[in-house]
Formats: C-alpha cells, sequence, structure tokens
C-alpha cells in the first residue's frame, strides 16, 4: 500500500487512451484498488454484437474498467451498471440510478464520436401506466467526464477527509487555487488541484467545488483558501465533520 497519494493529473491530456489510463491510475493511488492485478476483460465485444453496434473507444474503455471494478471489492458503483439499448431515445445506456428512476446514457448518431456527449433521461413519475422516461439533455461533455465525475461524487467513500460548497467569486478563488497548489490541470470541464495527499476540484463552471485530503493520519499544510471556504461548507466527512 503506498503512503501517500502524489499528483496524478499533472497535464491536459485529450487523447481517449490517455485519459483512460489517467482515470485508472487515479483510482489506483486515490481509492487503494489494484486494478493492475485484476482479470482484464473484453466484454464490450459481446455487448457489441448483443447491440449489433460498434461502440467508440471511450464506450469500450467506460466498459471495461467498469466491469473490473464490479469484480472486486470497491464501493466505487453506488448505482447500477447497465448498457442497453434505450429504442424511444435512440441511445445507449451507461447507468442506471440505483432507485430506477435516472439513465445516464449516450445517443445512437454520437458514436461516431470517440468520446460521445452523455445524456439524462429521468422517470416521469406522474405516468401511471408505465415507466416512462423524459430526456433532460447533455449533462457532461463525454463519457470521460461522466465516469470522473461519478467518481469525485463517491471519493468520501474511501480514506480520508473532505468538505464541499458551492461558490459564487470563481474567479477568484480559480486564482487562489492555482498559487496554492503543487499542480494544476483541466480535465475534459473538470478543473483539477493537487498537491502531495490532497486534491481539490472546480466543477459545473467553477460553481461546485470539493476538497479532500487522501490520509486522515496525516497533518499536511492546508492552503489558507482551504480553510476559508471550509466555513461554508454543504457537506464533510472525516475530519472535516460538523465539530471541525
Amino acid at each position: 500500500m503506498k503512503e501517500k497519494y502524489s499528483p496524478i493529473f499533472t497535464n491536459p491530456i485529450v487523447e481517449v487512451a490517455e485519459q483512460w489510463k489517467m482515470i485508472r491510475k487515479f483510482i489506483e493511488n486515490w481509492c487503494q484498488i489494484p486494478l493492475a492485478h485484476l482479470e482484464q476483460t473484453n466484454e464490450f465485444e459481446a455487448i457489441e454484437q448483443e447491440l449489433e453496434m460498434t461502440l467508440p473507444e471511450s464506450f469500450r474503455e467506460y466498459i471495461n474498467l467498469s466491469i473490473q471494478l464490479l469484480h472486486s471489492d470497491s464501493q466505487i458503483f453506488r448505482d447500477c451498471f447497465e448498457v442497453e439499448f434505450l429504442e424511444e431515445f435512440e441511445a445507449i445506456s451507461l447507468m442506471l440510478q440505483g432507485e430506477g428512476d435516472f439513465y445516464w446514457a449516450v445517443l445512437k448518431a454520437d458514436l461516431n464520436s470517440e468520446s460521445p456527449k452523455v445524456h439524462g433521461y429521468i422517470l416521469d413519475v406522474e405516468c401511471l401506466t408505465e415507466d416512462k422516461f423524459e430526456p433532460v439533455g447533455a449533462l457532461y461533455p463525454s463519457i470521460t467526464s461522466f465516469f470522473l465525475n461519478y467518481l469525485i461524487e463517491y471519493l468520501h467513500l474511501h480514506k480520508g477527509s473532505g468538505f464541499g460548497v458551492q461558490i459564487n467569486e470563481t474567479e477568484a478563488i480559480y486564482q487562489h487555487l492555482k498559487s496554492a497548489f503543487e499542480n494544476h490541470a483541466k480535465f475534459e470541464d473538470i478543473e483539477i488541484f493537487e498537491s502531495e495527499n490532497m486534491i481539490a476540484f472546480m466543477r459545473n463552471n467553477g460553481h461546485t467545488f470539493s476538497f479532500h485530503l487522501w490520509n486522515d493520519t496525516e497533518n499536511p499544510e492546508i492552503p489558507s483558501i482551504i480553510s476559508t471556504l471550509v466555513k461554508n461548507k454543504k457537506w464533510s466527512y472525516g475530519n472535516f465533520g460538523p465539530k471541525f
């Protein structure tokens, strides 16, 4: 087991294969899941045959990594990995929310893109006769963005401490973070700030901020901007809990 977390998102990567390598490295290092020791899979081939479609590279990477994680003891998936054709919307699903009321999916028309946009479909709770879903539009610019955003949502299930806050003065805080952290990179629509044993994310055009410490037993020097932001936290875990 590693004794510390070192920055991984050290430069902007645009090649799809490299993006997934970086995501895998993050899972191995932050979440301490030894992907390299898990059996490799090519289950996308069987899924393509069932769908009678050829899936783009990012979709294949998503399938293979997801199945590896499902075969591990990780807690990364809190919802249902489900790749099927949603005929009504001419879309292929990526995941179904655990409550069964929301799909994340890719349009069939976008399969010519290496990493297509991810759309959302929500259950119409007022429809009493059948499970009827309604489109809510594009939610993520790519499958890699969707998957990394999903990982970020559940980092609190792994070791360490953290908190989240909604911010308004995005540009001023962005500049503070760039100065305070050892490393800064943009991954699709996500701004990532890293130093040894800590990571922060700005999402949703900078308005959603979260900060995570890798190890509760270590006490790294926390940047002053973090000490300011935590005062207005909306959620927290570990050492940033209610008594912080």
